[in-house]
């Protein structure tokens, strides 16, 4: 049972004013604040705490609403949120609040209790919990209760989620700068993160870029996602993106906290409403292998085993597991039997380390090439037949002009006109089916470039001149586009024309047949010996673990 408070009181007023407010806290109506109560035991997420600093540790300052950090320091009032925390480099802590102490999980201000840390780190900041915030109607003040409303309809607005592979990834610069462009580029911008620790970092990362609207998902009421159920999760994406476009943006690109193998944004991203809901997404790479897990080992639930976290050991399989060691980045999947094929172990054997070795090319004959390399061929068969007329057609004329007559005949005529709009035709046609299907193999294969590079030392990347590898990406791209786009149709052509027309030459005289095999005959014998020889000179000059041959 609760009782109403009609105001708070003089004591409490004085504490509420000299302490310092967290940033998760930023859209709580203070007037609203009106008794405390000490029911620690049941504090829910969210949930607002009074409490003062007892001990400094890993955290000496808190963030405020303002967006400036303030020094911390023993005996110091503050105002957080109850809630949970994971953060491989960091704590990972749960909702929990003690009489007689909690921890400082997070500056921005989330407090609960602490259940591992990394080994690198201090312990917590610990504070003595004064009290829960009640509101006037006697129950705890919530940051549910000053959430974004819930939309009147579904927002209809473009998403781009970035994710990453890893905590530290790049998520949050990425999304920045996605939002830049965008901005820059003359639409309004939404910037969101979705998921994560309420804290004014990437807060004010995403304001610095003009952004028509910002907002995180403590804007949603959660001053984190952390053990958050997914039906919460989805409704807190849809109240932002619902405000998003209620502020007038026509495009948001929206950050997923975390590793892809921690629990929310596994579950987001198996979600099949997250799928459909948005538009294309950008994906944050740590190192390649996470990337790979993902589309082997997540399939449609997400489930399965987790990887072993490089900060610690509690993250391995999304349980708790002590204090944890450092591990080495990248360190084989929980439940993996060995590298697979196209990988290896690393030469030091380091906590078994699995990293790309060979990176096969995109096949040419991949499902969505099939039918346009089919059409590009058929329009150079459909020049070389339309080629034979028009000869045909030639010929014809030739020996009436010889005759002599009168008129020209028709039908050779005809047949040489039609035959020169067609070649016409089928030659423009080709282009274009050709370069579409050039660009799409030139597509992946800069994917596969980027996921090899991504694989690589940090050193050997740093090794290699900046025009060596735009060369890679860029000029060596000419060369795959021509062969993919040009190239192979017309070597499948001619696989055909050229026995064909041999065939059509032997019926119209054997003898010119026989003067024709000889020259091409040698010509074949060329192309061939110079082939095993390119190919060997490319194969001593390739450098190690470089690219396959394209299939």
């Amino acid at each position: 049972m609760t009782t109403a408070l009609t105001s708070p009181t003089a004591a409490l007023t004085t504490q509420l004013d000299s302490a310092k407010w967290s940033f998760s806290t930023r859209r709580v109506d203070r007037t609203q604040i009106c008794g405390l109560d000490t029911r620690f035991a049941e504090a829910r997420p969210g949930d607002l705490i009074l409490a003062q600093v007892a001990q400094i540790g890993q955290h000496r300052r808190i963030q405020l609403p303002s967006g400036r950090p303030s020094d911390l320091f023993p005996g110091d009032l503050v105002v957080l949120a109850c809630g949970a925390r994971y953060a491989p480099d960091q704590f990972e802590g749960v909702a929990e609040i003690a009489a007689d102490g909690a921890d400082m999980l997070a500056g921005g201000g989330c407090i609960g209790r602490m259940t591992a840390r990394n080994e690198r780190i201090k312990p917590a900041t610990r504070l003595l919990p004064k009290g829960r915030l009640l509101g006037q109607d006697g129950k705890p003040v919530n940051l549910e209760h000053f959430a974004l409303p819930d939309p009147a309809q579904p927002s209809r607005i473009p998403v781009i989620a970035v994710l990453g592979t890893a905590m530290n990834s790049g998520k949050t610069l990425a999304t920045a700068q996605l939002a830049l462009g965008l901005r820059r580029a003359g639409w309004k911008t939404a910037a969101i993160k979705a998921t994560g620790t309420g804290a004014f970092g990437d807060y004010n990362e995403y304001s610095d870029t003009g952004a028509q609207y910002v907002g995180d998902f403590t804007d949603a009421g959660m001053v984190t996602t952390y053990l958050e159920e997914l039906p919460r999760i989805r409704g807190g994406i849809e109240r932002l993106l619902g405000e998003a476009q209620q502020q007038g943006c026509e495009i948001a690109v929206m950050e997923v906290a975390d590793g892809l193998f921690q629990r929310e944004t596994a579950q987001l991203i198996a979600d099949p409403w997250f799928q459909s809901r948005i538009s294309g997404h950008g994906l944050c790479l740590w190192r390649c292998g996470g990337r790979r897990r993902w589309r082997g080992r997540a399939g449609a639930t997400g489930a399965g085993p987790r990887p072993a976290d490089r900060h610690a050991e509690l993250f391995a399989d999304g349980q708790p597991r002590g204090r944890g060691r450092h591990r080495h980045p990248g360190a084989a999947q929980v439940g993996s039997v060995g590298p697979r094929r196209g990988q290896r172990v690393c030469a030091a054997g380091e906590c078994g380390l699995v990293a790309r070795c060979m990176t096969p090319m995109p096949r040419l004959l991949a499902p969505g090439r099939r039918a346009p390399l089919a059409r590009v061929t058929l329009l150079t068969l459909m020049q070389g037949l339309a080629a034979g007329a028009a000869a045909f057609a030639t010929r014809a004329l030739f020996e009436a002009l010889h005759a002599g007559g009168p008129d020209l005949p028709l039908v050779p005529v005809v047949v040489l006109s039609l035959s020169g709009l067609v070649i016409a035709s089928a030659r423009i046609a080709a282009q274009v089916q050709g370069e579409r299907l050039a660009q799409s193999y030139a597509l992946d294969l800069r994917a596969a470039l980027f996921e090899h590079a991504a694989g690589m030392a940090a050193s050997d990347v740093a090794a290699r001149r900046s025009g060596y590898s735009s060369l890679r990406f860029v000029g060596d791209m000419t060369a795959f586009r021509n062969w993919a786009g040009r190239g192979v149709p017309r070597l499948i052509a001619g696989a055909i024309l050229i026995p064909a027309t041999l065939a059509v030459l032997g019926l119209l005289s054997p003898a010119l047949l026989l003067a024709v095999l000889p020259p091409l005959g040698v010509a074949l014998l060329l192309i061939f010996v110079g082939g095993g020889v390119l190919r060997r000179c490319t194969g001593a000059c390739a450098p190690v673990g470089g690219a396959s041959p394209p299939r």
